[in-house]
Formats: C-alpha cells, sequence, structure tokens
C-alpha cells in the first residue's frame, strides 16, 4: 500500500516499527513520571507500620492525603475496620474510637485506641468477634479472614 500522505514520508517497515516503539516508550515514560510524585505523596502520607499483640497494623485517615493512601494500601491487609459517626445523614470519619479483636474463644488477639477512621491489620486467616467502642456505644461483628483477599468490616455509630 503506498502513503499520499503529503507530510508521511515513505518509511521502510522495520524503521516504522522502531519509531513506533520509541514513540509508545516515551508516552509510558512520561505518563509514569506524571504519576510518580503522586504515588510518593501517597506512600509517604500512609502511617507507618505498628506492632501490637503480634499484629502488624496501621491506622489513621482523618485527613485527605492519609486517608487517599491507606484506601491505596487497603488491599494489602487481609482486615480492613472502617468507622464512620452518622450524623445530619452523613458518615463523617472518626477519630478515637477502640478496637477490640478476639478469637471465638473470646481470647483477646488485638486492640488498640484507633487514630482515625481506618484500620489495616494483618491478621492470619481465620474467624475473629471484632468490637469498635466510640462514645459511650458499642458495635461487634463476627469476620472470617482468608488468605488471599480483604475482610471488610464497617462500623457506624449513631449521630447526635
Amino acid at each position: 500500500m503506498k502513503n499520499t500522505h503529503p507530510r508521511a514520508p515513505h518509511l521502510p517497515a522495520g524503521l516504522r516499527h522502531r519509531l513506533t516503539r520509541i514513540v509508545a516508550l516515551s508516552a509510558l515514560a512520561c505518563a509514569f513520571a506524571a504519576t510518580s510524585p503522586a504515588r510518593a505523596a501517597e506512600s509517604s502520607a500512609l502511617p507507618a507500620e505498628q506492632q501490637n499483640q503480634g499484629v502488624t497494623y496501621i491506622t489513621g485517615g482523618v485527613d485527605l492525603d492519609q486517608s487517599t493512601a491507606i484506601k491505596a494500601a487497603m488491599a494489602g491487609y487481609p482486615l480492613v475496620v472502617e468507622v464512620f459517626n452518622s450524623a445530619g445523614g452523613k458518615n463523617e470519619y472518626t477519630a478515637a474510637s477502640r478496637l477490640s479483636i478476639t478469637n471465638p474463644a473470646g481470647q483477646a488477639v488485638f486492640s488498640t485506641d484507633l487514630q482515625g477512621p481506618f484500620a489495616l491489620l494483618k491478621l492470619a486467616p481465620g474467624r475473629y468477634d471484632v468490637k469498635v467502642e466510640y462514645e459511650g456505644q458499642t458495635r461487634q461483628r463476627r469476620i472470617d479472614v482468608t488468605s488471599g483477599r480483604s475482610a471488610r468490616a464497617t462500623f457506624v455509630f449513631g449521630g447526635a
């Protein structure tokens, strides 16, 4: 097929293929460079992992950067706990609640004061009773943690 476009010179197929690859790789590099600062900011906003009772966890998420970073990291944690306060028809982030996790036999597995609405926990697969206390109210839920995917426990407390 003959190239009839006045500005497109006829190029050998091998050279055209190499130029196409160079342009595609350049575009990919530009796209990656454009998202790298966002990824760096996201990872720097992620709270540091902590250890408590042999469980690695992250808690936080009150400000936008931190909540965005935590949401991006959720898939890497077997258990995600979210705590909200329902006020005026909207779910608002909480900043101070108590999280307790026990096994079905009632033995304590984990407990901490949350520093925001999210807790990401690296728990072993199994069944757990997850309890959250917030402003004198308590909510509890049984959760099955399986390997290869995140279990999510969302707690919504009544507003004022």
